[in-house]
């Protein structure tokens, strides 16, 4: 009789294998790009090397797929839920939005993923990004040291402290010696 860890790795295999060929349906160039839901399985049409290819992306412990017609093509999507999420929009491929301190990432309506912010930084929803975006600042309110409040990455030095900004808002501040933007390292 094979022993319990034999029979796990057997166990493995056989899924494997079963997703393998629950991906192995028309996938050609005219189904390049699409996706579908195989179980907790997403299986990708694509081009590799050897041509049209299945690939396959097994959610994460926790995330179910779901098929979702976008107008790309139908999309297999590893998600949190099955539901879609009222607050996510339901025609964008990528959104954020804040749920008290965590970054909620969205796709196509459901909430595919979730980013703690660190405890002393706070939850913001920029209103200058084009999509909905969220990300984790040290305030709550956009810093004026931070001059672009349309990118989504810039570093800034306010005398000698060095600051990192997204969209207006400080995500790194950091007392410098000298800040100096031109140099190899800009604070010293």
């Amino acid at each position: 009789m094979p022993s319990r860890d034999r029979q796990a790795i057997l166990a493995g295999a056989v899924i494997l294998l079963l997703a393998a060929a629950a991906c192995d349906t028309s996938c050609d160039e005219a189904h390049r790009g699409n996706s579908e839901c195989r179980g907790d399985v997403s299986c990708r049409c694509d081009v590799g090397d050897d041509g049209p290819t299945w690939f396959q992306d097994a959610c994460s412990e926790g995330d179910v797929c779901v098929d979702v017609d976008t107008e790309e093509g139908p999309r297999g999507l590893c998600v949190r839920s099955r539901e879609r999420d009222p607050e996510c929009p339901p025609d964008l491929r990528y959104a954020a939005r804040c749920e008290e301190s965590q970054i909620v990432s969205c796709r196509y309506g459901y909430p595919s993923s979730g980013e703690s912010c660190e405890q002393d930084e706070v939850c913001v929803e920029p209103a200058t990004t084009s999509a909905p975006q969220a990300i984790c600042a040290l305030s709550g309110e956009p810093d004026a040291r931070c001059e672009d409040r349309a990118a989504p990455y810039q570093e800034v030095c306010a005398g000698d402290r060095y600051l990192v900004c997204a969209f207006g808002y400080v995500q790194l501040e950091v007392d410098c010696l000298v800040c100096d933007l031109d140099a190899d390292d800009a604070c010293t």
